[in-house]
């Protein structure tokens, strides 16, 4: 099974790992991305993400069909957030 999301909206982790519970598969393997405080030398406050919704999904779709073919994988979800995201300090 896939489940891909493009929102706006703050992504629920648990959730997200919750709806990938496939009884063949041993493990779980996650990444959750922050904004840092600082790159390149230069603080960073915001970060705007923008995506075309359509060609995300279908990004979304080949990376899940990379991995499925290399590594075997039994189900998949990709959650990406879209939007402006500050950082923590």
């Amino acid at each position: 099974m896939q489940r891909f999301e493009l929102t706006p909206l703050p992504l629920d982790e648990g959730a997200i790992v919750a709806s990938v519970q496939a009884p063949g598969a041993g493990a779980v393997v996650s990444f959750a991305g922050r904004v840092r405080d600082h790159a390149r030398g230069r603080q960073v406050v915001q970060l705007e993400y923008d995506a075309y919704p359509e060609m995300a999904e279908r990004v979304f779709a080949q990376i899940a069909a990379e991995a499925k073919e290399k590594f075997a994988v039994v189900d998949i979800a990709v959650h990406h957030r879209s939007g402006s995201f500050w950082s923590a300090t």
